[in-house]
């Protein structure tokens, strides 16, 4: 689950990232969530044509939601393992490095 905003330059450079990943992911049983944070739909889906994603996007409106899981920034992502608890959580952009570190042992979980 990723929390982002389209104002938000780490974030907008993690996304292609984050598509190549969900592509991935989608094959092993997994996802990637957006979660935009904050601002109007018109900005968030004009950055989700914009870099082709397909994985889901939800809107925060008022960042209500993320605050249950700790949000304090932008970009920040939270893996989730099969049962839903948190896993892993980043608060910087994503890297190839972390994600291959993080996510094979959770794929490997019986769902």
């Amino acid at each position: 689950m990723n929390v982002w905003a389209s104002w938000c330059e780490p974030c907008r450079d993690e996304l292609p990232l984050l598509e190549k990943t969900h592509k991935k992911l989608a094959r092993e049983g997994g996802t990637v969530l957006g979660i935009d944070v904050k601002e109007n739909t018109g900005a968030a889906l004009t950055a989700k044509h914009e870099f082709g994603l397909s994985y889901p996007n939800l809107r925060d409106p008022d960042g209500s939601y993320v605050r249950h899981f700790g949000q304090t920034g932008y970009p920040e992502t939270y893996v989730l393992d099969r049962r839903g608890r948190i896993a892993a959580v980043r608060r910087f952009p994503v890297t190839q490095q972390w994600l291959d570190r993080t996510l094979p042992p959770l794929l490997r979980e019986r769902a």
